[in-house]
């Protein structure tokens, strides 16, 4: 996810879930510091109200013992959608965020690590890992399962093209031959009257394909 200006610190998502915690259960700043000294912290009700306002930076050690202070999971301290900042430079977003931690996502849906491994691929003068794009996170939700799971089916089912590269080469075939005088899709002139509706059509078919290939490869893995 490229670089969002507006985007709130991990700090601040913190904060703004804790003070929402905090007040339903009725507890004061003065509460939860009191509470995390009990399980080892150094916090006054000063460093509550700075985590709160966002201008208090969270360690993870901090965040784990916030979660059992609230007797709640840490992923409730996340809780929200959006982009978030991991770094100065690195925006993640905050649903995936919560899936890696919980074990349910993939670190590369949250970070973009492929200028980095281009670049070292390019140096030890091997193939870098396919990008994750859009296409990929989109069926990999419809699919529900990892994008890692759709990337592997897409190179095995089309000699190593993405799903993306696959669907752009469909469209462009199939827009050729609507195109073309006397195809063999009259019909199809009115069904596939734009690009959006020809990319919908060989979305779907593709959609089936990848289907048939991770149930293939789940059956496969069960003997």
């Amino acid at each position: 996810m490229p670089n969002d200006a507006s985007a709130p610190t991990l700090s601040a998502v913190v904060g703004g879930n804790l003070r929402r915690l905090r007040d339903a259960h009725h507890l004061r700043q003065d509460d939860i510091a009191l509470r995390v000294q009990e399980a080892g912290l150094t916090w006054g009700r000063s460093t509550v109200a700075m985590l709160e306002g966002g201008s208090k930076l969270i360690e993870l050690g901090e965040l784990l013992v916030l979660a059992g202070v609230l007797e709640c999971e840490p992923e409730e301290l996340l809780a929200g959608d959006g982009p978030v900042k991991l770094t100065d430079s690195v925006v993640g977003d905050l649903k995936v965020l919560r899936a890696v931690l919980a074990g349910r996502g993939h670190i590369r849906e949250l970070v973009d690590l492929n200028p980095i491994l281009d670049d070292r691929g390019r140096r030890a003068g091997v193939a870098a890992p396919m990008p994750y794009r859009e296409a990929e996170r989109k069926m990999a939700r419809r699919l529900g399962v990892s994008v890692d799971d759709v990337v592997e089916a897409s190179r095995e089912l089309w000699q190593g093209r993405s799903l993306t590269e696959e669907r752009d080469a469909r469209v462009a075939a199939a827009a050729s031959a609507v195109r073309q005088p006397g195809g063999t899709i009259a019909a199809g002139r009115a069904l596939y009257r734009s690009r959006q509706a020809l990319r919908g059509h060989v979305t779907r078919a593709l959609t089936a394909e990848l289907a048939l290939r991770l149930e293939k490869g789940d059956r496969d893995g069960q003997h």
